[in-house]
Order: structure tokens, then sequence, then C-alpha cells
């Protein structure tokens, strides 16, 4: 077994999987980060139409934030300040259409990236082992385009 991992076939058989092992990894990321950008836009959606509707002021995202944290205490991210981040993201884009082939273009362009890269030069993984295994580099969302802004 010792001189199975010094034949080229099986090097390349491990590197094969460890390629595809990262690439399920960042179709994971994608996926989970789309959810979470419809779920903020969707929140900020619900409390900006029941704002108008109902006239609830500013102070319902505090009461939001507190009430959240009591009835879902192993969820996190949804601090006050986040809640008015949602809020402020659906006031900023009101039209924002979801399109499931514009995630998965993203995330194909970032594989593609990431390949390429990883062949020129070695390097060029989306996931840093020092951050954990299911955790994206900072820099790895650095190139993707920004949102458009209406109008």
């Amino acid at each position: 077994m010792r001189d199975l991992a010094h034949h080229a076939s099986y090097r390349q058989v491990l590197a094969d999987i460890k390629q595809r092992v990262r690439h399920a990894q960042t179709r994971a990321v994608m996926a989970v980060n789309a959810e979470l950008i419809r779920l903020y836009w969707e929140i900020g959606a619900l409390i900006d139409a029941r704002q108008k509707q109902e006239g609830w002021g500013a102070g319902v995202i505090p009461a939001l934030a507190r009430d959240l944290h009591n009835e879902l205490p192993e969820e996190k991210g949804f601090s006050e300040r986040n809640i008015k981040r949602m809020l402020a993201f659906f006031r900023e884009y009101p039209h924002l259409e979801f399109v499931p082939q514009a995630v998965a273009q993203i995330s194909a362009n970032l594989e593609e990236t990431a390949v390429s890269n990883h062949r020129r030069t070695g390097r060029g993984a989306l996931f840093d082992g020092a951050a954990g295994p299911h955790r994206m580099r900072p820099s790895a969302t650095a190139s993707l385009p920004a949102m458009p802004r209406p109008g």
C-alpha cells in the first residue's frame, strides 16, 4: 500500500478527488450564500411592507431582534444592526429579481477561475484550511461583480 502513493495514476486519482471535493464545497457555499441573500432581502421586504401598511416605526427593529434571539437562540445574524441592514438592502434594491441561473453562473465562474489559478500556480483554492474546510477565503469573493443599482 505504501508504494501506491508513489504511482502517478494514484496521485492523479487523489488530485481528481480533491478537486471534486473543492468544487462541491464551492457550490455548497454559493448555494447557501444565495439563499441567505434571498432571505435577508425578503425579511427587509416584509418589514418595509408592514411599516408602510401598519405604521410601524423604527422601534419594531429592536423588538424583532430581541424576539428572534429569544425564539431562535441557535440562529446568529439577526441583531438589530443586521435587521437594519436587511431593511436597507431591500430599500436599495426593491425590484431585485433572484434568478437561479445567475447564481449558477457565478459559481461556475468562481470554479473556473480557481481551477485555472490552481493549474497555473499550484495555488488558488477557494478554501483556506486554516479557516476550516467549509469557509471561503475573503479573497474568493473579491472578484464577484457588484450588484447593479436600480434605476
